[in-house]
């Protein structure tokens, strides 16, 4: 019988690639992995005792534990379930997640800017408050996304996720998000385009994308900065790392700001475990948020207990918060720089 997965491990689908796929000498580098999202797909079907589940071109035979072609059905795989302790699997952070290149910009009235323009400006031209109008939105942005991207499967399996929310007619966001057991940070969680796709709209302000990730953006920020019940635990105060490779010219600037106000546009993922964070790159960002007990908008949301990767104890920042450049000095024993930053003034 297969085991069950815990809050600190994963269930991973896998599919045999071998040229010969039934052969009783498959080895283990024959089995691939299922992408994030097709992986949930089959495992909340798998955990409803579904017999099947389709992806893509592909069903998914979950009494026999096979892939099966939609257009020649005599084109099978087998597929297996294997549970992934994280902690022990799984020892780096995501690279793109937790090491981009971090490009401060300045608030246009210093340190009262908190936010983005992007979200700001899909929030002004939506006129529907229900949650279910936004959540119906966020969806279908992301399967038009999916589509330009060539990454329907996905798109559809992460619209499929929100819709599976559940909300009274007529209930406001902010109603909901008050209440609510935030399933959907999931998504976000994942390694897909999402994230990506999301983060560089945000950093470069494409507002082309406003309509198509506008409103998942800002579901995501309303919840980090408004919404829960859960309102002590909830927000996170304490230190925070991130490590990035940064220019010298970027280090420069950071230098050269040091005391003054500046912002991140994009969604910033941290983590609270400092080992882990010094990983990779050549500058490490410390973050103090210990004392930021009234300024609750001001920080940043442990999502580690929702996330799909328990192991990176990952801490959300929202999108166009402000810090202080508290500080820039150079480690000779990490060869590292340590950049220390602020959300707490």
């Amino acid at each position: 019988m297969a085991s069950e997965a815990t809050t600190s491990n994963i269930a991973r689908w896998c599919w045999n690639s071998n040229n010969d796929p039934q052969s009783t000498t498959t080895g283990e580098s024959d089995w691939k992995s299922y992408s994030d999202v097709q992986s949930l797909m089959i495992e909340n079907a798998y955990q409803k005792k579904q017999n099947q589940v389709i992806i893509g071109d592909y069903i998914i035979d979950l009494k026999n534990f096979q892939q099966i072609y939609c257009n020649d059905k005599h084109k099978q795989r087998p597929i297996k379930r294997t549970i992934i302790d994280d902690y022990q699997a799984i020892v780096t952070l995501r690279e793109e997640r937790f090491f981009f290149p971090a490009t401060p910009v300045k608030p246009f009235n210093e340190n009262n800017y908190d936010g983005s323009d992007f979200i700001d400006q899909w929030r002004f031209s939506f006129n529907k408050p229900d949650a279910a109008s936004i959540f119906e939105a966020a969806a279908t942005g992301i399967v038009e996304e999916g589509k330009i991207l060539d990454q329907v499967v996905d798109a559809e399996g992460m619209a499929a996720e929100l819709r599976r929310t559940r909300y009274a007619p007529g209930e406001r966001l902010d109603d909901f998000m008050w209440r609510c057991n935030p399933s959907f940070l999931k998504v976000y969680t994942l390694e897909s385009f999402l994230y990506k796709s999301m983060n560089r709209a945000l950093r470069e302000q494409d507002m082309t994308k406003v309509k198509t990730l506008g409103p998942f953006c800002f579901i995501l920020n309303f919840y980090i900065q408004h919404g829960s019940h859960q309102y002590n635990s909830r927000y996170f105060r304490g230190v925070v790392y991130r490590g990035s490779n940064q220019t010298l010219d970027e280090i420069e600037l950071y230098k050269t700001e040091v005391g003054s106000y500046r912002k991140w546009l994009g969604f910033t993922s941290t983590s609270r475990n400092r080992e882990k964070a010094e990983q990779f790159g050549n500058t490490l960002f410390i973050i103090d948020m210990q004392n930021n007990y009234y300024i609750k908008y001001r920080t940043g949301m442990d999502i580690s207990k929702y996330s799909h990767y328990l192991f990176e104890e990952e801490v959300l920042l929202p999108a166009g918060i402000p810090f202080k450049i508290e500080n820039v000095e150079y480690c000779n024993e990490k060869q590292k720089y340590f950049i220390y930053l602020n959300i707490s003034k």
